[in-house]
């Protein structure tokens, strides 16, 4: 059956489809969404279509109920793992839609809010949206954050570093070139 991810759906189907075709700008599994190499290496922030993102999360939801009704209650924890493998075979989107399916089905439950929290924080950074990771990062820290895997809490620590590290990086090479510069001016 086909739903949101493409034909044969969910953990599975799209296993095979993605590999070998990031260059495909129609390869649905491409984990940039056929938009190449965006960032311009000066740490950008360009701003996810949320509004799109929960639309796909709400059809991936319904989707994931009508097709195991009898189970609609492991709803949230199947698609917390799918959203996991997806981020570890780098399909940020489908992760981050997967994630927001499982906020829209547990908004009252707080033991899901960690978990997607990170989730969506990892995936904002990845796919270019550094501006609403760092956000994200910020509410995270004060939470208890024990309900995470180990895979959450890895990817948790080191995009948090990076999101510390590389605007400090860049700086630091902008310093570096300026004075470059400076040394320059001085020699003529």
């Amino acid at each position: 059956s086909a739903d949101a991810w493409g034909p044969g759906g969910g953990l599975g189907g799209g296993l095979g489809g993605g590999f070998g075709g990031l260059d495909d700008p129609y390869d649905p599994y491409d984990p940039y969404g056929g938009l190449g190499d965006f960032d311009d290496g000066l740490g950008a922030s360009r701003s996810l279509d949320y509004a799109e993102l929960r639309t796909e999360a709400w059809r991936l939801l319904c989707s994931r109920l009508v097709s195991a009704s009898s189970r609609a209650s492991a709803a949230p924890r199947c698609l917390l793992l799918e959203a996991e493998v997806h981020m570890v075979t780098s399909r940020y989107r489908q992760a981050l839609v997967a994630a927001l399916a499982v906020q829209l089905a547990t908004a009252d439950e707080q033991e899901w809010t960690a978990p997607t929290m990170v989730i969506e924080m990892v995936c904002n950074y990845q796919l270019g949206d550094r501006d609403r990771a760092v956000e994200l990062r910020n509410h995270l820290q004060p939470m208890d954050r024990g309900a995470l895997s180990q895979h959450l809490a890895k990817r948790f620590e080191g995009t948090s570093e990076v999101l510390e590290l590389v605007p400090q990086f860049l700086n630091f090479l902008q310093s570096a070139e300026q004075q470059e510069l400076a040394d320059a001016r001085d020699v003529w």
